[in-house]
């Protein structure tokens, strides 16, 4: 347990932070101040603003520039639509496929779940999931309910999330053997041009993470997570990956493409705008450097 005062502090914060979404207008000025406050808390400092070198400064002047009220950013950041945009560059093969959608919180009540394995997850939102391996298994169907009510715009406030309708997508849990969670391979993009491979591994579980560049050499860093101690595999799959990626990053300045693969498939399961709303710390923290020279070559600003 954490001690006394550092309980209290982490208090204090989360009840600043809940004033501020409430109080703060919801446009790009309040918008921009709640996610500097968010910046300097997670972060330790001040983004830098007219010159940034770091990673996570470029994220944030695209955070809250405009840059994500894009209509191609909102539309893809759409977990029902953003199938559409996948399947328009790289074909249908590669998507996720989607069981079924639920529009409101009365459609969950008459949910019949009929393809197993599946994952269900909220669309106005990231992170939460519900996986489902066995017939007998019953849904949450409160905790479903509760997810028509999150507004990820207003606890971030990513201009891309703003005006996501609530769904929950039920869609195919992509797993080598229909139980264990696959790795996800998230493949950073700059200026349409793969650079960086994230593996998150054991998601749900003892979650670890690994970097690799373009050859599948180990960069050795880590954001928010335990590094992975082993090597992941290299995929066999790797070159189409890596082609896939660019040819959907080709519209964007940064984007992040998230994939899953086997030795004979490859499918993209969502484009992240924004990774972890420009908030989180690597470890070392000279790897933001390394990552916002990056940037620079694609020539974002």
């Amino acid at each position: 347990m954490l001690p006394m005062h550092i309980r209290a502090k982490d208090r204090a914060v989360n009840l600043a932070s809940g004033a501020l979404r409430r109080i703060l207008p919801h446009n790009i000025w309040g918008d921009s101040v709640y996610a500097l406050w968010t910046f300097r808390h997670r972060q330790g400092r001040f983004p830098a603003l007219r010159s940034p070198s770091f990673y996570s400064d470029y994220l944030f002047v695209m955070k809250t520039d405009g840059t994500l009220f894009d209509p191609l950013r909102q539309f893809i950041t759409d977990k029902e639509y953003v199938k559409y945009y996948i399947a328009s560059i790289v074909g249908w093969q590669h998507t996720i496929k989607t069981y079924k959608i639920l529009c409101s919180s009365d459609e969950v009540d008459q949910l019949n779940l009929e393809h197993f394995p599946c994952i269900l997850k909220p669309n106005n939102s990231s992170g939460p999931v519900m996986i489902m391996t066995d017939p007998k298994q019953t849904p949450d169907r409160e905790l479903l309910k509760d997810w028509f009510e999150i507004d990820y715009y207003k606890a971030t406030r990513e201009h891309n999330y703003k005006y996501l309708k609530p769904k929950v997508i039920v869609e195919e849990f992509f797993s080598a053997d229909g139980k264990s969670v696959p790795s996800d391979y998230k493949i950073l993009c700059f200026a349409g041009v793969p650079k960086i491979i994230q593996v998150d591994s054991d998601r749900y579980g003892h979650h670890v993470q690994s970097f690799y560049d373009l050859s599948w050499n180990r960069l050795r860093f880590n954001v928010g997570f335990h590094e992975r101690v082993e090597d992941e595999p290299k995929p066999e799959m790797l070159n189409l990956m890596l082609d896939m990626a660019a040819r959907l990053s080709s519209p964007f300045s940064f984007i992040r493409v998230d994939m899953y693969c086997n030795d004979e498939d490859v499918r993209v399961g969502e484009l992240t705008n924004c990774p972890h709303s420009a908030n989180r710390k690597f470890d070392p923290p000279e790897a933001e450097f390394t990552l916002g020279r990056l940037f620079e070559q694609g020539q974002y600003i």
